[in-house]
């Protein structure tokens, strides 16, 4: 499988399997129940694969199919392991998939959390609640990554590392109220214009943090629908 192009990593709880790009013609993948220990040592001889170096780091698969990343200036082994592991990408986080969750990594090699919403140390024997699906970054100037937890909460990932705030232009900040409502409308990817469309287009939130309504929503839905562009939705 390559994975350079992947566009969201998802977990199906029914089957126990990683979805690449929710799609199972794409490809699939069993899920370790616990990965016994995100942290181990492998000996060279122990790895079956090695990938190209990308962004200063070499992904490869050792012989128990685990991913894991080799440092490319001093090609120290590191010890972290995940049963599925992308390339890092130009913002300095790569997706991975462990014990039935999905989330990323940064080059501190911390994990996003779903409890704390931050990204926290992989620690020895430790569990780490990911997310149910991730996407990859996507918008104009300040792209974002839609995530869902486990109880299908959508949140958007920005290239900070930290969760996108949006806010009214009179920078009141989002209510529970608007949430719920963003939910039940279908919270999507953002376009390649920077902008998430409602489905009824009465809302539009913005990649850099804005909640569009009434007629200022009105006339962005307008002026993209008649550009034609595609709206993406998750």
């Amino acid at each position: 499988m390559d994975f350079d192009n992947v566009i969201a990593l998802t977990f199906d709880d029914d089957m126990r399997q990683y979805l690449i790009n929710a799609n199972r013609d794409t490809g699939t993948y069993d899920a370790n129940v616990m990965i016994e220990n995100n942290i181990c040592d492998v000996k060279s001889e122990e790895i079956s694969r090695i990938g190209d170096e990308v962004y200063g780091y070499r992904l490869f698969v050792d012989d128990a199919g685990l991913y894991g990343y080799i440092k490319e200036d001093d090609l120290e082994i590191l010890p972290y392991r995940f049963d599925l592991a992308t390339n890092f990408n130009e913002y300095g986080l790569a997706l991975v998939a462990y014990s039935g969750t999905v989330s990323w990594i940064n080059k501190d090699f911390k994990i996003f959390s779903s409890d704390d919403e931050c990204f926290v140390d992989i620690e020895d024997n430790s569990y780490i609640l990911g997310f149910k699906e991730v996407y990859n970054f996507n918008g104009n100037k300040n792209p974002l990554s839609k995530i869902v937890t486990f109880d299908d909460e959508v949140l958007y990932l920005n290239t900070e590392g930290e969760i996108q705030k949006f806010r009214y232009k009179n920078d009141d900040k989002i209510s529970s109220w608007d949430k719920e409502y963003f939910l039940e409308e279908g919270l999507g990817e953002f376009n390649s214009d920077g902008f998430m469309i409602s489905k009824d287009g009465n809302t539009v939130l913005s990649e850099d943090g804005y909640i569009y309504t009434g007629e200022d929503a009105k006339n962005i839905w307008s002026r993209k629908y008649n550009n034609k562009t595609i709206v993406k939705k998750g």
